[in-house]
């Protein structure tokens, strides 16, 4: 594993800038790192998904930088990082792997660490690997067996299917077809009960929640 740092880095995309930034590279695999604010306590926001970037957490990292020093980092797959083509590049494990290089890369021996959905899984696996380097653990919103299981159980993720309406886009087939549908399809619906403008929005009884035009 190697790491490097770069202090000069375009910060335009969060609301302060980091203290510091680079990448840490396992078996070919480079992933980017930022980490903003200092002190001794430290929190690492762990990637949700490789369907986002660490930007998912712009909302939190100025308030929390405030407190004391904050890590995130793009997953592989997505942001500044890594593309691997291999399916076994995404394995739990290696978000796991891609974690602690980080917390060494950004010289945090310990940090709290948050969760948001596919996230909690990880820092699960995070907690039982290194229990030394976790000083908490955060879920929000954990896709773990402790919630109701997700409307897309219902189907096989590797079956081909004769439809794909709703849910059932959440399909490998349909993902190789058209990923950018399923993209828009996932946050359409997963982002429906964060929304606060319920004067711009309307809510069908399939739980669809897009924007209606303004008149």
């Amino acid at each position: 594993m190697t790491a490097t740092i770069d202090q000069d880095a375009a910060t335009e995309t969060w609301a302060v800038p980091p203290e510091a930034e680079g990448y840490v590279e396992r078996d070919g695999v480079r992933v980017h790192w930022e980490l903003f604010g200092s002190g001794e306590r430290a929190v690492l926001l762990l990637p949700s998904w490789s369907i986002v970037p660490a930007r998912v957490w712009k909302g939190q990292v100025a308030h929390l930088a405030r407190r004391g020093r904050v890590v995130v980092f793009d997953p592989r797959g997505n942001g500044r990082s890594d593309r691997p083509s291999d399916p076994s590049a995404y394995d739990n494990d290696e978000f796991v792997d891609d974690a602690l290089a980080v917390l060494d890369a950004t010289e945090t021996e310990r940090a709290a660490v948050v969760g948001l959905s596919l996230g909690a899984q990880r820092e699960l696996s995070l907690a039982v690997r290194a229990p030394e380097r976790v000083t908490h653990l955060i879920f929000l919103g954990p896709t773990l067996p402790i919630t109701p299981p997700s409307p897309h159980r219902d189907n096989s993720f590797t079956i081909e299917l004769e439809t794909y309406e709703g849910w059932a886009k959440y399909n490998e087939h349909y993902w190789r077809r058209d990923y950018r549908g399923f993209v828009e399809f996932f946050f359409d619906h997963s982002a429906c009960p964060s929304r606060t403008r319920p004067s711009s929005t309307t809510t069908s009884s399939a739980g669809d929640c897009r924007p209606t035009p303004r008149r």
